[in-house]
C-alpha cells in the first residue's frame, strides 16, 4: 500500500495525526490533479454513505461496479460479513484502486521516457492457466493410491464403507479394532477436496494439503496428522477430544470451528478459531485460543495471539482470494498451489494488495486485477509466473 493510500484511509476513518495532516497537504498542494482526488473523500456526502453503508445490499454495489468493469464479473460469497467493517474494507480497496490508476497515470503523463513494458498485456498472458478443482489422492494402509476424481461410485474397505461424489469423500463405519486401517487423503496442487471422517468431522482440504486418520476413533482421543492447510467442523464428543497434529503444533479441540495453516514453505503457523475452544501447543508452549482469534507460531516454537482477520482466513474454503492488506510475496504462494505454477520474481515489490476475485478465475484474470494497482506486472510463460515492475 503506499503512503498516500494509507493516508487517505486515515482520513477516512478521522485517525490523522496533526503531522500527517501536513503530510497529506503538502500531497494536495503538489499537483491540481491531487486536490481533485482528494476532494471526491471530503465531500460531506462521504460520510453520509460510509454511514449508510451497513444497511446496504452490497452485491447490488457490485453490480453497478461490473456494469464499469464487465472483466470482474464474478459471483461474491453469500456468506458475507455485512458489517461495518466489511464496506470500511471494500471502500479502502475502493480508495488504494483509484490512488493507484491515478498515480500511474500522473507518473505517465510527468515522464518524457516511455516506461519499458515487457510485451502488451495480451502478449504477455498468453500462455494462461486454469484453475484447481477437485482432485485428491486416497490411500488406505499400504494399498494403491487411488484417484479420487475419477472414482464415481462407492467403495468398500474392510468393513468400512466410503462415498465419493462431487468432491466428498464419505466414510460410514461400524467394526471392531481389528478392522482399523490408517487412511490418507492427499490434495495436488491445483487440488481440494472435502471429507466426512468417521466421527461426522467435516473438513476441507486446501491445494497441497493431507490428512490422515484412522477408519474408526476407538479410543481416548481422535488424533488427525495434517499437512498444508484445512478447515475443520469438528463433531462434538466431550469425552473424546480431537487432536489435530500437523508439522509445527498440536491443537486439541473439543467441538468447533478451526482453520490450521501448516505449509513448509510459509514463515509460520497459522491457527484460527472461529467458534468453540481450542488449546494450541508447541515446543512446550500452549496458548487457549477464543473464537475470532488466531494463534501465529514461528518457526522458533514461539507463540503468539491476535484478533483473526476470519473473511479473509477462510475466503479458499469458500471459493474466494480476499488479500486484506497482504505482501505480495504471500499471496504469490497461494496462486502457486492452486494454480500449480512456479513463481519467478524479477523485482522487490515492497507493497501490500488489497483484492478479492473467485477462484474459479482463470490465472490471468488475478494477475490483471493485481496490475491495476500500477505496481506489479506479470507475464506466464509454461506455467511460470514472471513478477516484474
Amino acid at each position: 500500500m503506499t503512503r498516500t493510500a494509507y493516508l487517505i484511509q486515515r482520513l477516512l476513518k478521522d485517525e490523522l495525526t496533526p503531522e500527517e495532516s501536513r503530510e497529506l497537504e503538502a500531497w494536495r498542494l503538489a499537483d491540481p490533479a491531487n486536490q481533485e482526488f482528494l476532494e471526491r473523500f471530503e465531500s460531506p456526502l462521504v460520510d453520509q454513505n460510509l454511514a449508510r453503508m451497513n444497511s446496504i445490499d452490497w452485491h447490488t454495489g457490485y453490480d453497478k461496479f461490473v456494469q464499469k468493469h464487465p472483466e470482474y464479473r464474478t459471483p461474491l460469497p453469500t456468506n458475507i460479513n455485512r458489517s461495518f467493517h466489511w464496506f470500511r474494507w471494500a471502500a479502502a480497496a475502493a480508495i488504494l484502486l483509484s490512488l493507484s490508476l491515478l498515480t500511474w497515470l500522473t507518473l505517465q503523463r510527468r515522464s518524457d521516457q516511455p516506461v519499458a513494458v515487457q510485451g502488451s498485456q495480451q502478449q504477455r498472458y498468453a500462455q494462461d492457466v486454469q484453475p484447481g478443482g477437485n482432485k485428491a489422492i486416497l490411500t488406505i494402509g499400504n494399498n494403491q493410491p487411488i484417484l479420487l476424481d475419477t472414482l464415481q461410485s462407492a467403495l468398500r474397505s474392510g468393513s468400512t464403507l466410503l462415498s465419493n461424489q462431487d468432491g466428498l469423500l464419505q466414510y460410514q463405519s461400524n467394526h471392531s479394532d481389528k478392522d482399523i486401517s490408517i487412511n490418507t487423503v492427499t490434495t495436488p496442487n491445483g487440488g481440494t477436496y472435502r471429507v466426512i471422517l468417521p466421527d461426522g468431522t467435516r473438513v476441507w482440504l486446501n491445494a497441497a494439503s493431507s490428512i490422515s486418520f484412522p477408519s474408526a476413533f476407538n479410543g481416548k482421543e481422535r488424533l488427525v496428522t495434517t499437512e498444508g492447510e484445512l478447515y475443520f467442523e469438528v463433531a462434538k464428543d466431550p469425552a473424546r477430544p480431537f487432536i489435530v497434529q500437523s508439522k509445527h503444533t498440536r491443537t486439541e479441540v473439543l467441538g468447533t470451528d478451526l482453520n490450521v495453516s501448516d505449509y513448509d514453505n510459509d514463515p509460520q503457523t497459522r491457527t484460527t478459531l472461529l467458534a468453540g475452544s481450542v488449546a494450541v501447543n508447541n515446543a512446550g508452549n500452549r496458548v487457549l485460543l477464543q473464537p475470532g482469534t488466531e494463534a501465529i507460531i514461528s518457526r522458533s516454537g514461539k507463540i503468539d495471539t491476535k484478533p483473526a482477520d476470519i473473511e479473509s482466513t477462510i475466503a479458499w474454503k469458500n471459493g474466494y482470494f480476499i488479500f486484506n492488506g497482504v505482501p505480495l510475496q504471500m499471496i504469490m504462494r497461494q496462486l502457486e498451489r492452486w494454480y500449480d505454477v512456479k513463481v519467478i520474481q524479477e523485482a522487490a515489490i515492497p507493497e501490500n494488495f488489497v483484492a478479492a476475485i473467485n477462484r474459479d478465475e482463470p490465472l490471468s484474470k488475478v494477475l490483471k486485477l493485481l496490475e491495476l494497482t500500477g505496481e506489479v506486472k506479470f507475464s506466464i510463460d509454461k506455467k511460470t509466473i514472471r513478477v516484474f515492475k
